[in-house]
């Protein structure tokens, strides 16, 4: 019941803020190159459906479901880095005023996807040692070793 709730919440939400952008790009009087809106709608949904998605469920039937599994929050959190980032990252250039985006945006965005793996390489190191560990206890037991403590 709950997660009806909010599947119907989130829903609604959605459906508000397309039609919020959909009233906003009708009635802001700056709009006047219909062409170049409707290219730029044509070009995301073709880059998207026809490259994007492809790809990643193509890496995705590469990995095999135990490195999808571990990679599924990472892949999300770089390209959300990345949405975010895209403006900055494609500027034409250097501004006329310098202090309008001062930054280099390439390398702060290439620091946070490497922050991002290398997280990810340790979660991933030290749960292979945790499962290690918890195996060679399981085996002990088993086997009806002695544990470390000297106890039988």
């Amino acid at each position: 019941m709950t997660g009806r709730i909010l599947r119907y919440g989130l829903g609604a939400a959605g459906l508000a803020a397309m039609a919020f952008g959909a009233g906003t790009l009708v009635t802001d009087p700056a709009v006047r190159d219909w062409r170049g809106v409707a290219r730029w709608l044509l070009l995301a949904l073709l880059l998207h459906d026809g490259l994007l998605v492809p790809a990643t469920l193509l890496l995705g039937l590469a990995a095999g479901a135990r490195w999808r599994a571990r990679l599924r929050l990472p892949f999300l959190v770089i390209g959300s880095l990345t949405a975010v980032a895209l403006p900055v990252l494609l500027r034409p250039g250097r501004t006329a005023n310098p202090s309008v985006l001062p930054l280099d945006y390439v390398r702060g965005w290439a620091l946070s996807v490497s922050a991002v793996v290398a997280v990810t390489v340790c979660l991933g190191v030290a749960a292979k040692a945790l499962r290690g560990r918890a195996r060679a206890g399981t085996r002990d037991r088993v086997r009806g070793g002695v544990d470390r403590s000297g106890h039988s």
